[in-house]
C-alpha cells in the first residue's frame, strides 16, 4: 500500500513538474518579444547549481543522484532492479524540468529587467 502512494505521490510531482514547466515556457514565449536583447544576459545562478528544491516537501542534490547511479551500476545485469531504475530515472526527470522551469523563469524576468517591465506599477 505503501509503494502505491509512494508512486502515485512521484507521479502527481511529475505531472506538476510538467505543468510548472509548460507554464513557465509559454509565459515566457509570451513576454520575450525581442530575443536579441539577452543576447549578453548571463543566465547561470549559483543556486541552481548546487541543489534542486524540488517542491512536495523534498529536496533532490545532484550527488544523491550520483550515488543512485554508483549503486545501480554496480548491480549484475541479471540482478538488476528495474523499480529502482524507473526511480531513478523519475528523479531525474523531475529535477531536468525543474531546472528548466527555473531558468525559463528567470529567462522571462531578466527580459522584463532589460525592458524596464519590472519596474512599472510600483
Amino acid at each position: 500500500m505503501m509503494q502505491i502512494c509512494d508512486t502515485y505521490n512521484q507521479k502527481h510531482s511529475l505531472f506538476n513538474a510538467m505543468n510548472r514547466f509548460i507554464g513557465a515556457v509559454n509565459n515566457m514565449d509570451q513576454t520575450v518579444m525581442v530575443p536579441s536583447l539577452l543576447r549578453d544576459v548571463p543566465l547561470a545562478e549559483p543556486e541552481l547549481d548546487n541543489d534542486v528544491g524540488v517542491e512536495e516537501g523534498s529536496a533532490w542534490k545532484s550527488k544523491d543522484i550520483l550515488v543512485d547511479l554508483s549503486h545501480l551500476e554496480g548491480a549484475d545485469a541479471g540482478e538488476e532492479d528495474l523499480e529502482q531504475q524507473f526511480h531513478y530515472h523519475l528523479r531525474g526527470l523531475h529535477t531536468v524540468l525543474s531546472k528548466l522551469t527555473r531558468k525559463a523563469n528567470i529567462l522571462t524576468n531578466r527580459y522584463k529587467q532589460e525592458i524596464g517591465f519590472g519596474n512599472w506599477g510600483h
